[in-house]
């Protein structure tokens, strides 16, 4: 740092170790030449010799104190006559004319200040005044503090954030306290309260670690209120109307890069639910203390006023009542249903000190500003009051309570219950229909003397309660619960007097089930918590979806050879569902197929469906359930049966075929058809209550099919399901041969020779197919009525035997 333009950085403290230093550790000018363009400043040009230079960005607006002086209780350096320099930044390197010189301030070492602004960069120049001598030397850095440094001089404060810092922050002299027992770098604000409150200031930032909250005067005599040094950095009082506060901020340990800090104050009138906007929130339970609640522990309306623009409601306070010393209170609904708030004494509590209340429920567009009420009462327990509303889940609602008094004086305690558990019996079972519903059994008893069933514990006194529905169409009626804590879930039929368990499953966390219902029956859901101390909210989303078209077998589907719906190649977006099918209980079991009766745990052909298929050919045809190659997969578990159509609606146990289906092993269900004969199709779930999307493939074997539907003398041939891009040699006659015995159904030529005349230009008879597939040939007119037998051949690309059609 010989010249200017390689000046070295130094900071506020104690250099070159800043801030505190290093004793021992110093600069030197050992090996220095005089800069040939700084001369003099405070001394003669030939007096500042051996000169080195240091430059400093200031970090505050004020005076700013550079000196060489020793520190106390350093070591000091061995160059023992110095002289000082400040200059802009301009000066590099022209040089040019000293802000602040000096040669002697502490003995022959130098010391001076002026004025710095934050952000700007000084150069510092550091010489000897001998012409020969150089040595080491330390180099301070002291800005002056900011303008709140002391008591005296303190910032106020408004409500809500104020920005603040601590940066060249010096200790004060003031009441000392915790945090501020050893000398912190601190500032001080004031604030005044126009109203008595509840003062609290809560102070956030990296630039601050200590707060304290004084009244008095200033100086050794103040009053500490609270001072705090915890990780809250938090403090409040009782504040009185006109009274001066002071709250002191300060910082142990060095100045970080962030000297910044934030207090917020917050002023909170000692009515703080005096309006609507400063509503206290209550939840389900005796209020404050819900759920359980505290004897004696209760809201107040001390201090509360009349609030604008809430007008009387005569409907339930008489005509003039003015609504006086009114407080109020916010309530979110955690169910779908009603909930009853009561200002009653709860069982076993001592009675609260205001007496004739009036309770009012409002909606959230009323606050601010007021508005109609939604529900009100004066009177139900003697003269405290009580209602009842049907809550929105997640929607805030707004309870105001007030004084039944002209006179705007009379001020009480009081409890606030909610209970949304008014269908905490089956008697009074909430009626509900398909969609979610949210519940809670938060505040709900035990159902006793219920029919026992596997997820309730032997003897357990549960918490639960009751929903009603009541289908209005066959279904399979299913419910999934949601909510921690390990809830049960039981659904009956019968009545109230007399239920009978269909159902009952309980899972930590989420579980459901499905059980046959029936239109106009009603069915109950209980819902509860073996252990009390897990009641809590739930949802239970409920589902009676209308039973597909086929649900019965007297409205079957036709589905029809190839993919369905959609065939013959289907539609990869398109398919057929058991969803919401309804059980067919009427097709009993079916021993054959080891298939069991609808409502067993395995085995079974719950939610079937019914579809019909007319076989084209004489033939074994496969119905398949997965999914075609190319096309989405379906999670299909289910089970697949044909019938004869005499088997509706009775269920016939004889079935021809019958599968079990879940597209890892066995595919589908193969069966040996008759050409014209109708078939009648099951299609239901493998596993008790699983639904699903699923394709049906029709697949029959190859085969060959003869009519004349140009009359006699004519034939029409058509051949089904052969092997993709094979060709089909169909041949004829009117003899009744011996197939398998003669090459085909009796007709002498080889397969050599068939193949030979196929090859050549003029094969004995070709036929274009025409749209469906079918090759006609005549009529020959006047021909006779004679039988033709026939068979089929599939050859594949290079002229090898595929398939073989049934003769």
């Amino acid at each position: 740092n010989n010249e200017c333009g390689a000046a070295t950085v130094v900071t506020d403290g104690i250099n070159p170790s800043a801030p505190f230093g290093v004793s021992g550790t110093l600069f030197t000018n050992v090996a220095a030449t005089n800069s040939l363009n700084f001369g003099g400043s405070c001394v003669a040009a030939t007096q500042f010799n051996k000169d080195v230079f240091f430059s400093y960005v200031a970090t505050c607006t004020g005076t700013t104190t550079f000196s060489t002086c020793t520190p106390a209780g350093f070591t000091a350096g061995t160059l023992g006559d110095t002289v000082l320099d400040i200059y802009a930044a301009s000066a590099c390197p022209a040089g040019g004319t000293a802000l602040a010189c000096n040669d002697q301030f502490c003995s022959n070492r130098s010391e001076t200040s002026l004025a710095t602004t934050a952000g700007v960069t000084y150069f510092i120049r550091v010489g000897s005044f001998s012409t020969t001598a150089s040595g080491t030397f330390y180099l301070s850095v002291r800005p002056a503090g900011p303008p709140n440094d002391e008591c005296a001089t303190a910032t106020p404060l408004s409500v809500g954030p104020n920005a603040g810092s601590t940066a060249c922050a010096t200790p004060s002299l003031g009441t000392s306290c915790t945090g501020f027992t050893t000398p912190v770098a601190d500032v001080w604000h004031t604030f005044t309260p126009a109203s008595n409150c509840i003062l609290e200031v809560t102070m956030t930032g990296a630039g601050a670690n200590r707060v304290g909250l004084y009244t008095g005067v200033c100086g050794t005599a103040q009053t500490i209120l609270e001072c705090d040094s915890t990780s809250l950095f938090d403090v409040q009082t009782t504040a009185t109307a006109g009274t001066t506060y002071f709250v002191r901020v300060g910082r142990t340990g060095a100045p970080g890069v962030d000297t910044s800090y934030s207090l917020v104050v917050d002023c909170t009138p000692l009515a703080s639910n005096d309006e609507c906007t400063g509503a206290i929130p209550v939840t389900d339970g005796i209020n404050p203390a819900a759920p359980l609640g505290v004897a004696g522990q209760t809201f107040t309306n001390f201090g509360a006023t009349e609030s604008v623009g809430f007008a009387a409601t005569a409907a339930c306070a008489g005509a003039g009542h003015p609504g006086t010393s009114d407080v109020f209170f916010s309530y979110t609904s955690t169910i779908d249903g009603p909930v009853k708030v009561s200002l009653c004494t709860p069982p076993g509590f001592p009675t609260g000190t205001l007496q004739d209340t009036v309770l009012e429920l409002f909606d959230a567009a009323s606050c601010p500003g007021g508005g109609p009420a939604l529900a009100c009462n004066d009177q139900a327990c003697n003269s405290l009051s009580e209602l009842t509303f049907t809550a929105t889940f997640g929607v805030t609602y707004y309870l105001r309570v007030s004084s039944w008094d002209t006179n705007n004086t009379v001020e009480g305690s009081f409890y606030l219950t909610i209970d949304p558990t008014l269908n905490d019996d089956c008697t009074t079972a909430q009626v509900v229909g398909a969609g979610v519903v949210h519940g809670t059994t938060l505040t709900s008893s035990a159902t006793l003397g219920l029919p026992a069933a596997n997820c309730v514990a032997s003897g357990s006194v549960p918490t639960d309660v009751w929903y009603a529905v009541t289908p209005t169409f066959n279904c399979d009626l299913s419910a999934v619960l949601t909510g921690a804590g390990n809830p049960f879930f039981q659904i009956f039929d019968g009545t109230c007097a007399l239920l009978s368990s269909k159902a009952c499953i309980g899972v930590t966390g989420f579980f459901d089930f499905s059980v046959p219902a029936f239109a106009g029956t009603t069915y109950f859901f209980r819902v509860g918590h073996a252990n009390p101390a897990n009641a809590g909210p739930f949802a239970l989303d409920i589902s009676c979806p209308p039973p597909p078209s086929n649900d019965l077998c007297s409205s079957p589907i036709q589905i029809f050879d190839g993919v369905n719906p959609s065939a013959p190649n289907g539609n990869p977006s398109q398919m057929f569902s058991n969803i919401g099918a309804f059980d067919t209980f009427s097709f009993g079991v079916n021993t054959t197929c080891q298939f069991f009766g609808p409502g067993t745990s395995t085995g079974h052909n719950s939610n079937d469906v019914f579809f019909t298929y007319v076989a084209s050919c004489t033939s074994d045809v496969r119905i398949g359930l997965c999914s075609p190659p190319g096309f989405p997969a379906t999670a299909v578990d289910g089970k697949i049966e044909i019938f004869e159509m005499a088997s509706c609606p009775n269920g016939i146990p004889f079935t021809f075929a019958c599968s079990y289906t879940n597209c890892v092993g066995n595919t589908g269900v193969t069966f040996a058809a008759v050409a014209g004969q109708t078939y009648l199709i099951r299609v239901g779930s493998g596993l008790f209550g699983t639904e699903f999307d699923f394709y049906l493939t029709v697949d029959p074997a190859f085969c060959l099919i003869m009519d004349a539907p140009a009359g006699p003398g004519s034939i029409r041939v058509r051949n089904l399901s052969g092997p993709p891009n094979s060709v089909a040699i169909t041949v004829l006659t009117v003899f009744a041969g011996s197939f398998p015995n003669g090459p085909f159904f009796g007709i002498d030529p080889t397969y050599t020779e068939i193949i030979l005349q196929g090859q050549t230009n003029s094969p004995p008879f070709v036929n274009f197919l025409d749209a469906e597939g079918n090759a006609t040939f005549g009529p020959l007119l006047g021909a006779p009525p004679i039988t033709i037998y026939g068979v089929s051949l599939a050859l594949n690309g290079v002229g090898q035997l595929a398939a073989i059609s049934p003769p």
